[in-house]
């Protein structure tokens, strides 16, 4: 099938699917826990295990997921830049 005349875009969802594969090694590569991320999304371990497991989250657990972990790195980061700042003005005072 030509992709110019597809009425659903097929790259959308080859996009989504390689995303849902792709979330215990995004954890792993900005070091989150697995169980930072089931809890606070509100999500039981069991279940989280057996979605990691089989590739199988909802697009409303994927919009949990992203939403958290973005969140969550992104305070990751602001508390490390305002440790570096507070360690720098410690070692510049005279």
């Amino acid at each position: 099938m030509k992709d110019k005349y597809q009425v659903v875009e097929r790259s959308i969802i080859v996009t989504y699917k390689s995303l849902v594969k792709s979330i215990a090694p995004i954890l792993q590569t900005y070091n989150i826990k697995h169980e930072t991320v089931y809890k606070g999304i509100g999500m039981s371990r069991s279940t989280w295990e057996r979605r990691i497991k089989g590739n199988e989250f909802t697009v409303k657990e994927m919009e949990k997921i992203s939403l958290f972990v973005n969140t969550f790195y992104t305070d990751m980061l602001d508390a490390r830049q305002k440790k570096n700042v507070s360690n720098l003005n410690k070692k510049t005072k005279y």
